[in-house]
C-alpha cells in the first residue's frame, strides 16, 4: 500500500507527502514535490492516487505563490520514486482543484478537476500518458463551483469513464453521472 496526503510543516507549508507500507511498517514520508504552498488554514483539496501494476500516478492541486495549478507525477517502481511534475491545467481557466485520477490502460490515465471561469464552474477531463503527452481538455460547463458540488469522482468501466458529482439547484442536491467513451478523450 501507498498513501499520499497533504502534509503540514511547522511553517504551514502544505505540500503532498508519500509513505509506503513495507515489511509491516510505514516508510518515512517524503515530499512528492516541493511546491512550498504556504497557507494558514486547512485546504480541503487533497491528492488522488491510483496504481496499475508497478505504475502509480498521483494528481494534486496547489496554489503556491498565488498560482493555482493541477499537477501529476508518475512512478514506474511502485512509488519508490516519481518522475517529473506535469502541469495539467492551462491558464484560460482558474483551477479549484478537487482532483481525481484513474488509469485507462497500462500507459495512460485520465485526470478530472474543477475550475471556474467568470463565475461558471466546470469539471475538466484530460488524458495523460506516462510519457507526459497530454490530450485535449474536455470541459463539462455550467456546474456550480460551490463546495456543495463536492469532489467529482471518475472510474474506468470497460471502454468508458464514469464521472459522478453532486449538483445543487435551488438548495436541492442530486447526484449526476456522465458516461464518457474513452475513445473521445
Amino acid at each position: 500500500p501507498i498513501v499520499v496526503y497533504r502534509d503540514r510543516s511547522q511553517n504551514e507549508i502544505r505540500d503532498i507527502s508519500v509513505s509506503r507500507f513495507i515489511n509491516s511498517s510505514w516508510s518515512k514520508p517524503y515530499s512528492l514535490n516541493d511546491d512550498k504552498w504556504k497557507i494558514n488554514g486547512c485546504p480541503v483539496n487533497g491528492p488522488s492516487i491510483k496504481s496499475n501494476g508497478r505504475h502509480v500516478v498521483v494528481a494534486w492541486f496547489s496554489a503556491a505563490n498565488g498560482k493555482p495549478e493541477v499537477n501529476v507525477k508518475f512512478s514506474n517502481n511502485q512509488g519508490k520514486s516519481f518522475g517529473k511534475k506535469i502541469l495539467i491545467n492551462t491558464s484560460e481557466v482558474l483551477p479549484l482543484g478537487r482532483v481525481d485520477i484513474d488509469f485507462i490502460d497500462n500507459k495512460q490515465a485520465v485526470i478530472s478537476w474543477m475550475s471556474t471561469n467568470n463565475g461558471i464552474g466546470s469539471i475538466n477531463l484530460r488524458k495523460i500518458g506516462i510519457d507526459g503527452v497530454t490530450g485535449d481538455i474536455i470541459s463539462l460547463s455550467n456546474i456550480s463551483d460551490s463546495r456543495a458540488t463536492g469532489f467529482p469522482q471518475i472510474e474506468k468501466l470497460d471502454n468508458h469513464l464514469i464521472l459522478s458529482f453532486t449538483d445543487e439547484n435551488d438548495g436541492l442536491k442530486k447526484i449526476k453521472t456522465f458516461k464518457v467513451p474513452i475513445s473521445s478523450l
